[in-house]
């Protein structure tokens, strides 16, 4: 009975403060993209790779708001374009903080620039992204992300729409509260 009482308060303790996502806790992580492309105008599809590192800080219990750097390169009908943008973002988790699995949601906003290649210049972007996914902690500060991500980007009279998967780890560090 007393190896019962142990064995389920270790659970209890090991459980409740398994998820770090804290008021006064830190985010540091990012995630890769892959998506398939459909633009407006005819320009048929294409191939997305991206790279997304970030920082955040826990406003509030489960709500943390940042900034991230999106770095992607868009291959499609013998033309590589590269796009270089940097903007805030909010992301909320929507289980408690005992739950090794849990389930976010992000929006944010990004300013950047778009280099469409074939020796064109630079041309100025602005858009939107929204992901959702599960975060799986692996431990009780790094957690493997899996989820889908839609991206919209205009600029030089266009309007790229992408939509995605994307995986990546987060670290949350930090006592909190």
């Amino acid at each position: 009975m007393k190896k019962t009482i142990i064995l389920l308060a270790a659970l209890f303790v090991g459980g409740t403060s398994f998820a770090q996502i804290n008021k006064g806790q830190y985010l540091v992580g990012g995630n890769a993209g892959f998506t398939s492309t459909s633009q407006s105008g005819g320009g048929g599809s294409t191939t997305n790779v991206s790279l997304s590192p970030n920082f955040g800080y826990f406003v509030m219990d489960k709500l943390a708001v940042g900034a991230k750097l999106d770095l992607s390169s868009t291959s499609g009908g013998g033309v590589t374009a590269s796009t270089f943008a940097f903007g805030p973002y909010a992301r909320y988790y929507f289980l408690d903080a005992a739950a090794k699995t849990n389930i976010f949601g992000q929006a944010g906003i990004n300013f950047g620039s778009t280099n469409p290649g074939g020796g064109a210049g630079s041309t100025s972007t602005t858009g939107f992204q929204l992901a959702a996914g599960p975060a799986f902690f692996l431990t009780p500060n790094v957690a493997l992300e899996i989820g889908a991500q839609f991206t919209s980007l205009s600029g030089g009279g266009a309007t790229q729409s992408q939509f995605g998967v994307m995986a990546g780890f987060q670290i949350h560090m930090g006592n909190g509260k």
